[in-house]
This record gives structure tokens, sequence and C-alpha cells, in this order.
């Protein structure tokens, strides 16, 4: 337990714990019964399921006078303000909407930069009343995910919920922030690892949604692609690896006709240079990943090459590619120990950024 002043004793703190000790630490178990109150999935791996990301899409070809009615269509509901993008719970990066239906979104960067916890406050914020997102989590298992959003929105750090040195007032945070996550239509996959799997339980969660009369299927994020296996290639070269899970990836955006966002390893190359930002020629293993992605995204934290830095918390948001918009960076504030990436209003605000 704590022992500054704002501290309580245990024995003050012992029939709150006792009450909210497993809200606030939850299982693997309590997760995927939460999920499974949503829809029951049960995946078995089928010759079907193994084949559907090879096959041909057998989809219809369109004359210009359908692809018209397509577009009139569009526009029409543009003008009713429903629009073909959703946003990512950052107003700064909405400026210019990214999160477009049917296109893949990467978002690089190196270890520490954040792009496992940017990738799930993406997943978290882009879910509602209405929708639901998909998150595929090959680098952390349930706890974990559960554990990063609840210390992110109770402002509680990681270390001090690990080792309970909490406040009375640390777990009536804890405690509200585990009844805000239960309640989020985020559906959380930390087993599959290859991409016959993923696309055929991105198909099974959208289909299980409709089905169910559920809030639909929205948005998938993905940590990380380099981390999917591709089933029949194991001993194929990484490259070509990549390059496959790439175009998968890209496929299901548009079947499924929702954003997908993988978020992706850079090389070593970034370390060796001066300016550590990154760049498109850093992506690692494919210049595929370049090809099929709409919008990609780095994520670059000064502070961490440079500790006398004058950005401070600060994450720099490089986009590097946008097919259908503009290139440039926006800044964001990162808060290292609760991983938690905000908006900042201002430009002139960085060097105040904490």
């Amino acid at each position: 337990m704590s022992h500054d002043q704002d501290s309580t004793t245990a024995s003050d703190l012992n029939t709150k714990e006792q009450i909210s000790i497993e809200s606030v630490q939850l299982s693997e178990e309590a997760l995927d019964e939460h999920v499974e109150g949503l829809i029951n999935i049960r995946y078995e791996p089928t010759k079907d399921d193994i084949e559907l990301a090879s096959r041909a899409r057998e989809k219809p070809v369109k004359d210009t006078r359908v692809l018209v009615d397509d577009y009139m269509r569009i526009l029409e509901e543009r003008s009713q303000g429903i629009m073909r993008h959703i946003p990512s719970g950052f107003e700064s990066l909405d400026d210019e909407p990214w999160l477009e239906n049917g296109t893949l979104v990467i978002i690089g960067g190196r270890p520490a930069m954040g792009k496992t916890a940017f990738g799930q406050q993406i997943a978290e914020n882009t879910c509602s009343e209405d929708s639901t997102t998909l998150f595929f989590s090959l680098e952390m298992n349930g706890v974990q995910v559960t554990e990063r959003s609840v210390s992110r929105r109770s402002g509680v750090e990681i270390p001090k919920i690990k080792k309970w040195e909490v406040t009375e007032k640390d777990v009536d945070d804890l405690v509200a922030a585990t009844v805000e996550f239960k309640q989020l239509n985020l559906l959380v996959d930390p087993v599959s690892m290859s991409i016959q799997e993923l696309v055929a339980i991105a198909h099974k969660v959208k289909d299980g949604l409709e089905s169910r009369e559920l809030p639909p299927l929205k948005c998938i994020v993905i940590d990380y692609l380099q981390n999917i296996e591709v089933l029949g290639r194991e001993n194929a070269e990484e490259k070509t690896k990549v390059s496959y899970v790439s175009r998968q990836l890209k496929w299901l955006a548009k079947e499924l006709d929702i954003p997908v966002v993988a978020l992706c390893q850079l090389n070593r190359a970034v370390e060796s240079r001066q300016d550590k930002r990154p760049s498109l020629s850093d992506l690692k293993e494919s210049g595929q990943i370049e090809q099929d992605a709409e919008i990609i995204l780095f994520i670059y934290r000064d502070e961490y090459y440079n500790t006398d830095s004058d950005m401070q918390g600060v994450a720099e948001i490089i986009r590097a590619k946008s097919r259908n918009g503009s290139t440039g960076t926006t800044y964001l504030k990162f808060h290292g120990k609760t991983a938690t990436f905000s908006d900042m209003n201002k430009p002139e605000s960085l060097k105040w950024a904490a």
C-alpha cells in the first residue's frame, strides 16, 4: 500500500477491496464470458476457411451507369449527414477523415513508440452503442488488454495497479473504469495467429452480429501485421508472407466495406539515421504494404531518443501516405505511465505538453 498523504490504511480499504477486487483484476475467463455474451463464436478451422483468403472473389462487373448510381447514393447519404468514415476519437487527426469504409490503414512505428496503445485506443474509440469493433490482439492477452484500458480510463498507473499500491480514490476510479470498459461493444481475439483464421473470424463476427441484430461490425484493428502467420506457407520467406497478409487485409476491408487498421513494425534502418522519423521505405519486409494501404501513419516520439528534447510528452503522428488526401504531421499528447494518447489543442501548447 502506498504511504503518501492520500493513501488509506489496509483496514479502510478492506471492505471495498473485497467488493471490487474481482472487477479490477479481471481474469481472461471473465473477459471471454463478456465477449461470448455479445456473440457466441466457436472457431474450428475447416478446409474452406483455410482456402478462404486465397480464393478469387466473385464480384459482378459493373458498368458506368451502375457506378454512377452507387456514387449518387453515397452523395445523398452525405447530404443527410451519413458519412462513409468513422471518427477515431482524436479530433486533430479527424480534421481530414482517414478511417473510411473499405480502406486498409497501416500504423507503423519502432518498438516503444506506443503502437499497441494507440491501436487499442482506436479500437475502443471506434465502437459505440451503434457499432462494434473487432480487436485482434496478437501481442497481448485479454488481461493485458483490459488492464491497459482500465489504467488509461482511471488514470491509475499500471505499476501501481500490479503492486496494489492504491488509494481509496484509486479504487473508486478503477471500479468505474472497469464498468466503462465492460460496456464497450468491443470484441477481443487474443488467440488467432493466421490470416486464414483472422479472415474467417471477421466474416463470422460480421454475420453473427447481423443475424442477432446486434450493433454491426464497423472497424477491425490488428496488433500487429508481422505477427500474422500464413497456413500452408510456413517455410516461405518473410517478405512473401507479409506481402500475402497485406493483400488479404486489403481484400478483407473491401469485402466487409469497413476500415481495417493494421499496426506494423518498421525495420532497424531507422535507428542508424540521425533523424529517426520514419519514412515509407522503413516499412518492414515488404513494399507491398505501401502499395496496398490507402493510409499510412507513423508514430514518432522524440523524447525516446533525446532525453533533452523539447518535445517531452509529445507524439508525432506522421501521415506519410494518403491516397485521397494530404500528408503531414499531427501532434498528440502522450502520457507514458498510462500509455495514453490525447488531443493537443494547438501546436503552440507543445512546450507545455506533459
